[in-house]
């Protein structure tokens, strides 16, 4: 491209200047047309050169954004496989919460029939220690429910107050215990 411009500027400066026109050789002399051929010829290579040059770039630019789409898709497909995984182990976490939710749940139905045995202040502490136990419950329920709407981060939030929850009720459940004794 500057050796297009270069040749250009030359012509024009060197046939076209005319400052010399007296001294200089009449066969070197140009007519003007021949100037103006030249200074023709000279510009449709500038352009030639500027439209390949522009067209050139256009196919670059156009591959790089094929290759940032392609990454994209890859990436996106990355992304699908991780979340699927994910969702595997969490459903596989929850069912496992679940069970151990329902083996508790099964143990507070025996101590809620060995307290309706109880009498006196037994059955005043077993019913206080009841009620405990019966709010752990429903949160723990709460938590389970949470846990099968929730993914990411809010997941794994919703996992850490359902286990705070769930070792709360195992708590209660040991206090109602000892309250029936």
């Amino acid at each position: 491209m500057r050796a297009v411009i270069f040749a250009l500027i030359a012509t024009t400066t060197t046939v076209g200047c005319g400052s010399k026109s007296d001294k200089t050789d009449p066969s070197v002399t140009k007519t003007e047309e021949a100037v103006k051929q030249d200074i023709t010829k000279a510009t449709d290579k500038v352009t030639e050169v500027a439209v390949r040059t522009g067209h050139e770039a256009d196919d670059k630019a156009t591959e790089a954004l094929n290759a940032a789409n392609a990454a994209k898709v890859d990436v996106k497909a990355a992304a699908n496989a991780v979340e699927a995984d994910l969702k595997v182990a969490h459903d596989a976490t929850r069912e496992k919460l679940q069970e151990a939710f329902d083996a508790t749940d099964r143990r507070y139905i025996a101590l809620k029939a060995s307290a309706a045995k109880a009498t006196g202040a037994a059955k005043t502490r077993a019913d206080a220690a009841a009620a405990e136990a019966k709010t752990h419950e429903a949160d723990v329920m709460a938590g389970i429910a949470k846990l099968r709407t929730t993914t990411g981060a809010e997941w794994d939030a919703a996992k850490v107050r359902l286990d705070a929850d769930t070792a709360s009720l195992a708590k209660s459940l040991d206090n109602f215990e000892a309250a029936l004794k």
